[in-house]
Formats: C-alpha cells, sequence, structure tokens
C-alpha cells in the first residue's frame, strides 16, 4: 500500500504532470508498474531459491547452474528475437545478435 501512495503522489502531487519535469503520466505509471513487476519478480526468485534449497535439497551450485540455463533460454526465445524484430539504428534492428556474433568472431581480443 506505501508504495502505491507515494507512486500516486508523485504523479497527481505536482501542477506539471509528473514530478514537475513534464514527463507525461502515462510513462510515469508505466515505469512504476514495471519496477513493481521487476520486484514481484526477485521476490518469486528468491522464494522458488529457498524452496529448491530446503524442500527439494537441491546444491547451491546446480540451483545457480539452474537459473544461468533458465536465463539463456529466455534470452534466446524471447529477448533476442524481439530486439532483432523492433526497428532500430543497428542495421534496421534494434540489436542485430549475428552481427554482434560476427564482430567478435572477427576480433580475437574480443573472442576471448
Amino acid at each position: 500500500g506505501g508504495i502505491l501512495l507515494v507512486g500516486l503522489a508523485s504523479v497527481w502531487g505536482s501542477d506539471s504532470g509528473a514530478g514537475g519535469k513534464g514527463e507525461p503520466v502515462s510513462l510515469v505509471l508505466l515505469g512504476m508498474a514495471l519496477s513493481v513487476a521487476g520486484q514481484v519478480v526477485q521476490a518469486a526468485q528468491v522464494v522458488a531459491e529457498e524452496w529448491l534449497l530446503k524442500e527439494v535439497d537441491l546444491p547451491g551450485l546446480q540451483i545457480v547452474g539452474f537459473e544461468g540455463l533458465w536465463g539463456l533460454l529466455l534470452m534466446s526465445v524471447a529477448a533476442f528475437p524481439l530486439l532483432y524484430c523492433l526497428p532500430g539504428s543497428d542495421h534496421g534492428h534494434l540489436e542485430n545478435d549475428l552481427d554482434a556474433l560476427a564482430m567478435l568472431r572477427s576480433s580475437g581480443s574480443l573472442e576471448m
């Protein structure tokens, strides 16, 4: 409840919109929603780690390995394709992963 009150005060408490800086209220609300969503995801990760450590009795390093595997999977399946499809300044894409891999292969110092 407290974070909601502080967020609403920052949106509605100023005459010029969001915080007196002229940002659109919709962007401020989006930022607040993303912050809360990030906190929920972090809390779920901590609860899942605790459950895996205590109830399932997995070793800590195995849990860290699973976290890395899930991160790689989510980035490969969701984030990288989305960034490639969004328009941007990297040869028409927001992020061109194939181009980045080609640059890494062509630079010996970056490859290490």
